[in-house]
């Protein structure tokens, strides 16, 4: 039973210090009022033909792709499936992941496949986000979002032919609403108002959404609101992306969460990450702004309000409304449930207690125990593909580390099949720099480029390096294609750069291993005005 296996979570087997507990952990007034579901918009309706031009091309060359996987997935779509909804966005990343994991052969027109599935997700990605910001926040904000989103597309001279058809719908849809007016949305005026009456000067409050497209948008239009703006709105989002895709690193959560507690911060706009483990007692107003999980994160999100008098508030359209109604039921009968539990004998109870708690023991360390495996660093050869040509492959023979951190080619021939845009700043890692983005120009189509990031420009010691990215590539090894988000996940032993292959890959320069920086240590800089540095002078920097 689920309520035993509860009551041993919390070893609740006797009923005691049930007041002090609710005097200590006090729950918050909570308010629920309907948004307004924008279906019938301009925008919406000129996305949504979007998305049926794109999921017909996609299941055209997921049929063409002949993977299994792909095909049980396109099953999954439906006309009645809502392209805004989270449900959809899962089902686009999931896609794309599957193409991600396709293996690689030497066959190209495979390669033109399986890059544009990948492609067509992500489009389908940033439409619906975009339908979520827009009905959210303003269309203004949906179209900077796409802006951005897409901006790696448009950056490359000679995209594939799917990227140009994409590319010519998204610029359509910019001429056909470049003149519509950017109406007050209904639903941040509600939002405000909920803000103005819940906030006081002494309050802390945290707006969940569901993205973190959402996230960035909300903490701008707050900022930008008079009524609104000594609340200084910052976003907090997961670490598991990059900082270029919205993503936080531990040390800048950690600054944020310590400047909420001070009340330099007074309004998180957070994603998922902080429906648990944040427990900030100044916090008193919780707002989750069309945004619910299932009945535990209901009630875990409720516990994120943990001062005395708070509120927890969700603004929500009709079908995320009546979802959090169930939500609700569905935890009464849970808190039902158990203390009907906790009536039985007391000695019952609690041998059944002991019972389920050795029994969630032995389970979690053998949880622990196989992810330890799966950590365990292997000495296997390893070959890294760029995921969206195939064609780009480096071998682990030609990597090494710098720093224990950073991780780069030492093969000089990089550079023929490369292009490196500049940035206006460096970032100082110790004793090295990343300057710029390393881009692949493989060619997927007949005089086209692949242009995917396949990491930064780093310059150690005055020579130029290709710092890696590893989302940006599908790792092969022991007869496995995987992708990972970080290379800590990443099982595979690489060596550090010694002064042999300094002097190898950079013949007359002389490595100094006594620095032990990390990524974690970095500093931004401005460019210096000074000189042209040896590096600049050696590669060619687009800006």
């Amino acid at each position: 039973m689920w309520q035993l296996g509860c009551c041993a979570c919390c070893d609740c087997s006797e009923r005691k210090n049930k007041e002090e507990l609710e005097k200590l952990v006090p729950t918050p007034h909570e308010m629920l009022f309907r948004l307004i579901d924008h279906d019938l918009d301009v925008f919406v309706l000129q996305v949504i033909s979007f998305f049926f031009d794109l999921e017909m091309k996609l299941s055209e060359y997921c049929k063409k792709a002949g993977s299994k996987w792909l095909d049980k997935h396109m099953e999954k779509l439906n006309s009645t499936l809502k392209r805004s909804s989270q449900h959809y966005g899962q089902w686009a990343v999931t896609i794309r992941n599957i193409a991600k994991l396709l293996p690689r052969t030497h066959n190209e027109e495979k390669h033109l496949i399986v890059r544009y599935i990948i492609v067509i997700a992500e489009f389908l990605i940033a439409y619906n986000n975009a339908l979520e910001v827009h009905s959210l926040i303003h269309l203004k904000n949906a179209m900077e979002y796409l802006e951005k989103r897409l901006e790696k597309y448009k950056k490359n001279e000679k995209p594939t032919s799917v990227e140009k058809h994409c590319l010519k719908s998204f610029e359509s849809l910019k001429s056909m609403v470049r003149n519509q007016p950017n109406e007050e949305n209904l639903n941040l005026i509600n939002l405000k108002k909920a803000l103005v009456d819940c906030m006081t000067e002494e309050s802390r409050g945290i707006i969940f959404v569901r993205t973190r497209a959402l996230a960035y948008a909300l903490k701008k239009w707050l900022n930008e609101q008079k009524e609104l703006h000594a609340y200084k709105a910052m976003v907090f989002t997961g670490s598991s992306a990059p900082p270029d895709k919205g993503g936080m690193s531990q040390i800048t959560q950690k600054n944020i969460i310590e400047k909420f507690k001070k009340g330099d911060i007074r309004l998180l706009v957070a994603t998922s990450v902080a429906e648990e483990g944040l427990d900030i007692p100044e916090c008193n107003v919780v707002i989750k702004y069309n945004h619910i999980g299932n009945e535990v994160t209901t009630i875990q999100i409720r516990g994120r309000c943990r001062k005395a008098g708070g509120v927890s508030i969700l603004p929500a359209t009709n079908t995320i409304y009546d979802k959090e109604i169930l939500n609700q039921k569905k935890t009464e009968l849970m808190k039902l449930a158990i203390e009907l539990v906790a009536l039985k004998d007391v000695v019952t109870m609690h041998e059944k207690n002991l019972e389920y708690q050795k029994s969630i023991l032995a389970e979690e360390l053998k949880k622990k125990e196989t992810k330890n495996q799966k950590r365990e660093v292997k000495t296997k050869h390893f070959e890294m593909t760029c995921h969206l040509c195939g064609k780009l492959r480096i071998s682990s023979d030609m990597i090494r580390t710098i720093n224990g951190s950073h991780r780069v080619i030492i093969d000089r021939d990089i550079w023929n099949v490369v292009k490196i845009r500049g940035t206006d700043g460096t970032k100082t890692f110790g004793n090295a720099q990343k300057i710029g983005a390393v881009h692949c120009m493989s060619d997927p189509e007949n005089e086209t480029f692949c242009f995917n990031k396949l990491g930064s420009l780093m310059i150690y010691h005055g020579a130029c390096f290709v710092a890696l990215g590893i989302e940006n590539f599908s790792v092969e090894a022991e007869d496995k294609i995987a992708f990972f988000q970080k290379w800590k996940a990443m099982p595979y032993f690489i060596q550090e750069l010694s002064e042999e292959d300094l002097k190898q890959y950079c013949p007359a320069k002389k490595i100094d291993t006594d620095n032990d920086e990390t990524e974690e240590d970095s500093v931004d800089n401005d460019n210096s005005q000074g000189e042209k540095p040896q590096w600049e002078e050696e590669l060619k920097i687009e800006k």
